[in-house]
């Protein structure tokens, strides 16, 4: 009879056991995925306003004024700590010498990626941005660099 009752006390605590072992995993599961739910994106500053327009995903890209190179209709394919696009790369056509807002432009299809995340005022921002893509027969890659402005490596 003290057998059955120490098999049965093993057995209670064997099971309560268990029992708060799988609460105590759904808690720090619940806790997991609160805490991954509250990390912001990596963000990229756009629209040449220095740190003032921080964006996730834009449908276009500005890296400057007045006749500087813009990309467009983005298509994000990824976005976490590098992120992919495809879209448009509009440019002045080049020897234009009147004023640029009388330059004519050029389209051409474009490769967009951003790396290399840093921190600015707590918030994590691609510092590197590439653009790639074909025109005349020969294959273009321009390097910029942010902080806060693109500027061309």
């Amino acid at each position: 009879m003290i057998f059955a009752i120490r098999c049965a006390i093993t057995k209670i605590a064997a099971v309560t056991g268990i029992a708060a072992l799988g609460l105590g995993l759904g808690a720090s599961a619940a806790s997991a995925a609160s805490a991954a739910a509250t990390v912001k994106p990596v963000v990229i500053y756009n629209d040449s306003n220095g740190w003032a327009t921080p964006t996730v995903k834009p449908s276009h890209i500005y890296i400057g004024e007045g006749g500087a190179p813009i990309v467009y209709k983005l298509k994000w394919s990824h976005w976490t700590i590098t992120a992919y696009a495809t879209g448009t790369l509009n440019e002045q056509r080049a020897g234009c010498t009147t004023p640029t807002y009388l330059c004519p432009t050029v389209n051409y299809p474009v490769g967009v990626t951003l790396q290399h995340v840093k921190t600015h005022d707590g918030t994590r921002y691609f510092a590197t941005m590439k653009w790639s893509w074909y025109a005349g027969g020969k294959h273009h890659v321009q390097w910029l660099v942010a902080g806060p402005y693109w500027n061309e490596i």
